[in-house]
């Protein structure tokens, strides 16, 4: 389960397939907003629609990959860093420790060579060697290119309310919005950048900015006050295309500058430039800082088409593997 941008969502995923060559997953997502406030839009450089709807998203990703291997030259890496207890990894090291305890001082060099190797045989990655020796590791693997593919369905529901001018009322219209995106990309391991493109189908719906109304109660002198969009809200349908190129610049950080365009005209051109966070050894990055640009504004009274966004991502509940 995760919470960002306002919205909540659970998510149940199964691997469909898995070889050595690649992998297919399909998952099922329901989220909705936090709360249900007018105030709850979030309007960023994606331009998508559905963000403020309660709704289940199902799709399909997959992955394809092939890489080949000096098997031998990698594990002759992990045996000369190894060599020096200061480049060894926590796991190796308690091993060769726990192997040479009981062993006469003339043994013990030949022991420990001899659990290296079993060991290199076992746990050598790239990972598992310093900074120093990853290079010497990477001349015996052509890390190939990872192609990457997918799409989703998602189905809406939301409650517009608004200001009916005509009728003098203050009224409510439920919507069904629906979304399609398909989508690819490739990413290259040895520059550490994911390059990919998505195009995505909408029919939504979009209301006017908040405002504050007072209508007559019931013909009467009192006025009844709401913060709600005047006028019924209106069909779109915009068709998203979007490029974008990631770098993962180490372990911790990542760039992912971002162009969304509305091929139907509607909502114009989005610019993001998120520069992403990871919070944790197994939480992803789920934590950004967004600037970003729209061509139109959220609002024709509001000057954001510049804007700042601070993305956070918390990641709570437990994932049970079947």
């Amino acid at each position: 389960m995760t919470s960002k941008d306002k919205v909540a969502s659970a998510t149940i995923a199964a691997n469909l397939h898995r070889s050595d060559l690649g992998s297919v997953d399909g998952f099922l997502t329901g989220s909705g907003p936090i709360d249900g406030g007018p105030d709850v839009a979030v309007v960023l450089g994606d331009l998508k629609g559905l963000r403020n709807a309660t709704k289940l998203r199902i799709g399909l990703t997959g992955m394809s990959w092939r890489w080949n291997v000096d098997t031998a030259g990698t594990r002759s890496v992990c045996r000369s860093a190894w060599v020096e207890r200061a480049n060894r990894p926590k796991a190796v090291s308690d091993s060769i420790d726990k192997a040479l305890k009981d062993e006469p001082e003339g043994r013990r060099v030949h022991v420990r060579d001899s659990v290296i190797a079993a060991l290199a045989a076992k746990k050598c990655k790239r990972q598992a060697v310093p900074s120093r020796y990853q290079a010497e590791f990477d001349e015996h693997v052509v890390y190939g290119r990872i192609w990457q593919y997918g799409g989703t369905l998602e189905f809406g529901r939301q409650d517009l309310g608004y200001a009916d001018s005509t009728a003098v009322a203050f009224r409510k219209k439920v919507t069904n919005p629906l979304a399609v995106t398909v989508g690819g990309g490739v990413y290259l391991p040895d520059l550490r950048v994911l390059l990919a493109s998505s195009i995505r189908a909408e029919h939504s719906f979009e209301t006017g900015p908040a405002r504050d109304h007072c209508l007559p109660l019931g013909g009467t002198a009192v006025l009844q006050c709401r913060k709600v969009p005047l006028g019924e809200p209106n069909a779109e349908s915009p068709v998203l295309w979007t490029v974008e190129a990631r770098w993962f610049t180490n372990a911790d950080f990542g760039l992912d500058p971002r162009v969304t365009v509305d091929l139907a005209g509607k909502r114009g051109v989005g610019v993001e430039f998120p520069i992403l966070a990871r919070q944790g050894p197994d939480a992803g990055f789920h934590g950004a800082v967004v600037l970003g640009w729209r061509s139109k504004p959220s609002d024709p009274s509001a000057n954001d088409r510049l804007f700042v966004a601070l993305r956070v991502g918390v990641t709570f509940g437990a994932l049970i593997g079947l």
